[in-house]
């Protein structure tokens, strides 16, 4: 009794071949013969879906730190500080863009310094104000 191999359809590696309308041979896929593939797609969508998810969250954050800022001054606050600009005793700060970043406040209780800090960005803050 010898030895004999395997027919081509048991064997992992080997794709079987179907003939076309044309009469040339074709490849047909086999569920046996190609997990590996599928595998490394999925895992590859997977990676590819959460490098993006990073990227965006990166992204939220840097502009965060570029244009963010304290939530801006209350109305009661704002009321007091023009009075002052109109009395003169301070001068008028300018207006920037700064977007509100929630839990960002100052907690100081005069209204210059908290106009002032409401126009900063959280960039500015690292340098001289915390």
């Amino acid at each position: 009794m010898g030895l004999h191999p395997l027919p081509a359809r048991a064997h992992p590696r080997v794709r079987r071949t179907t003939t076309s309308v044309t009469g040339t041979p074709r490849p047909q896929d086999d569920a046996i013969a190609s997990p590996e593939p599928k595998r490394r797609s999925t895992r590859r969508r997977v990676l590819l879906g959460v490098g993006w998810a990073f990227a965006a969250l990166l992204g939220l954050a840097l502009l965060l730190y570029l244009f963010g800022g304290p939530g801006g001054a209350t109305p009661e606050v704002r009321a007091e500080y023009e009075e002052l600009v109109r009395a003169g005793t301070v001068l008028p700060v300018d207006d920037r863009f700064v977007v509100p970043v929630p839990g960002c406040t100052c907690h100081s209780d005069d209204a210059l310094l908290i106009v002032q800090h409401s126009e900063r960005r959280i960039r500015d803050c690292f340098g001289g104000c915390h």
